[in-house]
C-alpha cells in the first residue's frame, strides 16, 4: 500500500510560484501512480494492478483517475516520469464530490448541510483557484453559458473536477462508491449522480448507499470494498 500526497489549495508559494488549485491535485497523484510503476521492481510491486482508493476528496480523486486514467490532456506534466502510465486498475470512491456545479442543489433537509459549497471560501471554489481570480462556484455556475472571458475556462475547470463530466468512457474502469445517506458535508446525491451516469455510458458501476452513515462509515463497508476489489481481480485474470 502507498498513501499518496498532494497540494492543498492551502499551499500557495510553498512549491514554488505557481497557484495550487485544479488540476495540481489530479495531476500530483497520476504522477504518484508514475513513480510507483517506474519504481515498481525495486518496490517489489505489480505495476499491472494498480487500485486507487479514497474518502471525501481523496474519494473525490480516486474516481477522477479511475474515470480518465491516460486519457489525453488528463495526466499532467509533474514528476520525472511522464512517459509512464498512470493507469489503474480499479477505483474506490467513498463519499467524493463528483459534480461541483450541484453541491449545494443536491443537498436535502435533513440532513442539511454544513458547508455553503457556492461560498467564495468554500473548498470547492477554492479548488478551483478563487484565490487566482476571485471567482466563486456560483459565479461560474451563473456563467456556464457566458461566451466571455474568463468563463469559458472556468466552466471547463469545473467540468475538468466532475468526475460525472470528466469521465471518459474508453479509458474509465471498474469503480465501487459508497455513501452515506446522512453525510452533512457531501450530499449523497453527489455519489448516486456518478453511478447514474456511468449506468447510462454502461460502464462497471457498484453503487453502495449506507442508510443512515454520516461523513465516515463503520469497518463492515470497508470490508466490503476490499471484497469488491478481490472479486473484481478474480474476474479480470
Amino acid at each position: 500500500m502507498a498513501s499518496l500526497s498532494y497540494r492543498l489549495t492551502s499551499q500557495g508559494g510553498r512549491f514554488g510560484e505557481e497557484p495550487v488549485h485544479w488540476p495540481a491535485q489530479r495531476d500530483d497523484c497520476k504522477a504518484a501512480v508514475r513513480w510507483l510503476r517506474a519504481n515498481a521492481e525495486e518496490l517489489n510491486v505489480d505495476p499491472g494492478d494498480f487500485v486507487v482508493w479514497g474518502a471525501s476528496a481523496g474519494g473525490h480523486l480516486a474516481a477522477t483517475l479511475g474515470l480518465t486514467n491516460d486519457a489525453p490532456g488528463t495526466t499532467g506534466d509533474v514528476g520525472e516520469h511522464t512517459e509512464v502510465s498512470s493507469a489503474v486498475s480499479l477505483a474506490i470512491n467513498f463519499f467524493g464530490p463528483t459534480d461541483l456545479f450541484l453541491m449545494n442543489q443536491d443537498v436535502t433537509d435533513p440532513p442539511g448541510s454544513t458547508i455553503d459549497h457556492d461560498a467564495l471560501d468554500s473548498p470547492e471554489s477554492q479548488v478551483l483557484g478563487a484565490r487566482v481570480h476571485g471567482r466563486s462556484l456560483a459565479e461560474i455556475r451563473a456563467h456556464a453559458e457566458d461566451p466571455e472571458d474568463p468563463w469559458p475556462a472556468l466552466v471547463a475547470l469545473a467540468q475538468s473536477a466532475s468526475p460525472v463530466h470528466a469521465v471518459a468512457p474508453e479509458h474509465a474502469v471498474p469503480l465501487f462508491t459508497a455513501h452515506g445517506s446522512m453525510d452533512k458535508l457531501i450530499a449523497i446525491a453527489q455519489g448516486e449522480r456518478l453511478h447514474e451516469r456511468l449506468q447510462a455510458l454502461k460502464l462497471s458501476s457498484t453503487w453502495r448507499p449506507i442508510e443512515g452513515a454520516g461523513h465516515g462509515f463503520r469497518d463492515d463497508i470497508y470490508l466490503e470494498a476490499i471484497q469488491w476489489m478481490r472479486e473484481r481481480w478474480e474476474e479480470s485474470k
